[in-house]
């Protein structure tokens, strides 16, 4: 027999206890090694998960936004268009009108110069 072996036996009882404490110590500390290890790559395959939705809902914001900002600078666009052309026939109407109104004064001194 091993020396180790032998002084087991020579503790009696006392040292079997010492062995199977020391076996089940190890086995469960192996145990907790494989638990820990898989929590570990639980936790990092979530982290990956999460970070992969995180990127697919800013990828989505990105694309929302950008129409946004391409939308309103289309109605920017269109509104200023419309503005100018209001201006455009504004500015048109108010000299026909001039000119209608300084015809119209013409007619009436001509109408009451011709008149007395």
């Amino acid at each position: 027999m091993t020396e180790a072996l032998q002084s087991i036996l020579d503790a009696g009882a006392l040292g079997a206890t010492v062995v199977i404490l020391y076996v089940s110590h190890f086995k469960l500390q192996q145990r907790i090694d494989s638990m820990a290890a898989g929590f570990a790559e639980t936790v990092t395959a979530l982290q990956d998960k999460q970070e992969a939705r995180e990127d697919k809902i800013r990828e989505r914001y990105d694309a929302v936004l950008a129409e946004q900002i391409k939308d309103r600078q289309k109605l920017r666009d269109s509104l200023e268009g419309k503005v100018n052309r209001i201006e455009t026939l504004m500015d048109t109407g108010l000299s026909e009108m001039r000119s209608h109104y300084a015809e119209a004064k013409m007619h009436a001194l001509a109408k009451g110069k011709g008149g007395k």
